[in-house]
C-alpha cells in the first residue's frame, strides 16, 4: 500500500511491479500456494496521474499473473466512494475495466493556447471505434468524441483557461468487452498571472498565505491533487482550512508543492521574515525563495499544542527593492498549516560608531498594544536571535534569526494576535545573553 505522496508512471516503475509478480507467483508455484493481493491503494495525496497509472498497473498485472486483489478504500486517504451521495469515483473503473488490450501509456499536454493533447498506446486491434470521455473538476464522465480504432491521440478544442479537465479512453473487445484506458488530467493554464488582491503586496507587511497568487496549478502553486481538501475561500487544488469566519490558512502541504506570491519591497535591506505555523509533530520544512537571493532560505518547523496553535519562527532575509516574486515550498514532513509571513525590517539605527558592548534596551512603549520597538546593540558581527516567551516560558515568537554586522538595531513586534500578559524578549549574540520583561495590555 502506497503511503506517500510520489508520481508513478516510468518504464522502470511498471517494470518494478511487474518483477514483484512475477515474485510473488512464483514462489506460490513452488510452495503450492494460492496468492492474494489483500489490500492495495494509492492516497489521493498522489499526484492524480501517476496514482491511476498505478492502480491500471496493479489491477492488469493481477490479471495476467491470476492474482485475486482488493483494493483498499478507507473513506479518508484513500477513498474512492463517497459515503454521503453512495457513489464511486473512476477508479472502481480502472479496477473493472483494465485490460491486457486497453489503451496505455496515457501522456496528456498542453497545445496552443488553451487546448489539450492526449496520446496514448494501443494494444488491440479487436475494436471498431474508440470512445473519447470527457470531465470537468467534479462531474462525471461524458461523450465527447468518437474516432477511428487506430487513433493514437487526440486534441480538444473546446478547453478554456483556469479549469481542470479529465479525460478518458472507452471500447468495446470483439463487440462484447468494454475495455477502458485509466483516467488522466490536466489544468488548462491561464496566459498571465496576477496577485491576488489585484496588486503586489508591500513589503515591510504581512502575506497571508491562502493569498497566493491568481494563475493556477503550474503557474502560480503545485498541489499534489485537484481537490481543496479544507474546502474554504479559493476553488483549487490548495488545500485551505478555516480558524475563524474570515480567518484562512493553508493545511496539509506535502513535500514538493509550493505557492507564490507577487510582492513590492519598499526598500533594499535585511528583514525579519516571520512565518506563522502550526504543527502537531517537529520536523517539518519549507524554503522561501527570492530573485535576490542565490540560495533559498530553509525553515524547520518545531511541535506546537496543536493545529490551533499557531507560534512563528523567523530568519533574517536581504531583500532587493522592487516588484518581485516570493515562492515557498514545502521540502520535508511532516505536514503543518501556514498562516502568514510578516516581514518586519531590521532597522540599523547607528552605524557610525560600533557599540563598545552589548545590549538590550527596554521596550517602548511599555505596556504596549499592539505593537512595540524593541532596540539593541551589538559590538561587532554576530548571529543574533530574538525571541519571545510568555509567562510560563514558552517559546511564542522569534522575531529575528540572522547574522548582524556591528550597530544600533531597532525591531518591532507586533502581537495582535497575542492575549494580554507578560512576555519576556530575550536576545543572545554569541555568547551574551539578556532578557526584558514587556506586558501586552489591550
Amino acid at each position: 500500500m502506497a503511503k506517500g505522496p510520489g508520481t508513478y508512471g516510468s518504464n522502470a516503475d511498471i517494470n518494478a511491479t511487474i518483477q514483484k509478480f512475477d515474485q510473488v507467483t512464483t514462489w506460490g508455484a513452488q510452495h503450492n500456494v494460492p496468492v492474494v493481493l489483500s489490500e492495495f491503494g494509492y492516497t489521493y495525496k498522489c499526484e492524480y496521474n501517476s496514482r491511476m497509472c498505478a492502480y491500471a498497473t496493479v489491477a492488469e498485472q493481477a490479471q495476467l499473473h491470476n492474482v485475486s486483489f482488493l483494493a483498499w478504500e478507507d473513506g479518508g486517504d484513500f477513498k474512492f466512494y463517497n459515503r454521503t451521495q453512495h457513489t464511486w469515483s473512476e477508479i472502481k473503473d480502472v479496477l473493472i475495466h483494465t485490460y491486457k488490450e486497453s489503451p496505455n501509456k496515457m501522456s496528456i499536454s498542453a497545445y496552443g493556447d488553451t487546448s489539450i493533447r492526449i496520446q496514448w498506446n494501443n494494444r488491440t486491434t479487436l475494436n471498431d471505434s474508440i470512445i473519447v470521455e470527457r470531465r470537468l473538476d467534479s462531474t462525471t464522465f461524458a461523450f465527447l468524441a468518437k474516432i477511428a480504432p487506430t487513433a493514437s491521440g487526440f486534441i480538444d478544442t473546446t478547453t478554456s483557461t483556469e479549469k481542470v479537465y479529465y479525460y478518458r479512453l472507452r471500447a468495446n473487445l470483439k463487440d462484447s468487452i468494454e475495455i477502458q484506458s485509466y483516467p488522466i488530467m490536466m489544468r488548462v493554464l491561464p496566459i498571465s498571472r496576477a496577485p491576488y488582491s489585484g496588486t503586489p503586496v508591500s513589503i515591510p507587511g504581512i502575506v497571508e498565505c491562502e493569498n497566493y497568487d491568481i494563475g493556477g496549478e503550474g503557474l502560480t502553486y503545485h498541489d499534489s491533487d485537484e481537490v481543496n481538501q479544507g474546502g474554504f475561500y479559493r476553488n483549487d487544488g490548495v488545500d485551505i482550512g478555516q480558524q475563524a469566519p474570515g480567518q484562512y490558512f493553508v493545511e496539509d502541504m506535502a513535500v514538493g508543492e509550493w505557492l507564490e506570491y507577487t510582492i513590492n519591497v519598499q526598500q533594499t535591506g535585511t528583514y525579519a521574515v516571520a512565518v506563522s505555523y502550526a504543527a502537531t509533530s517537529a520536523g517539518g520544512s519549507f524554503t522561501l525563495k527570492f530573485p535576490s537571493s542565490v540560495l533559498p532560505k530553509s525553515f524547520t518547523t518545531s511541535a506546537t499544542n496543536g493545529w490551533a496553535s499557531f507560534t512563528h519562527i523567523s530568519k533574517a532575509i536581504a531583500l532587493s527593492a522592487g516588484v518581485q516574486i516570493m515562492r515557498l515550498t514545502i521540502s520535508g514532513g511532516p505536514e503543518f498549516h501556514l498562516d502568514n509571513i510578516t516581514f518586519s525590517p531590521v532597522t540599523l539605527v547607528n552605524s557610525e560608531k560600533a557599540p563598545l558592548h552589548f545590549e538590550l534596551l527596554n521596550n517602548y512603549p511599555n505596556p504596549f498594544n499592539p505593537s512595540t520597538n524593541i532596540t539593541f546593540s551589538i559590538p561587532s558581527k554576530n548571529f543574533v536571535t530574538l525571541k519571545m516567551y510568555d509567562i510560563i516560558g514558552r517559546e511564542v515568537a522569534t522575531l529575528f534569526s540572522g547574522e548582524l554586522e556591528a550597530g544600533e538595531y531597532l525591531q518591532q513586534w507586533n502581537a495582535a494576535g497575542f492575549p494580554s500578559g507578560v512576555y519576556f524578549c530575550r536576545l543572545q549574540a554569541g555568547d551574551f545573553v539578556d532578557v526584558k520583561k514587556l506586558v501586552l495590555l489591550k
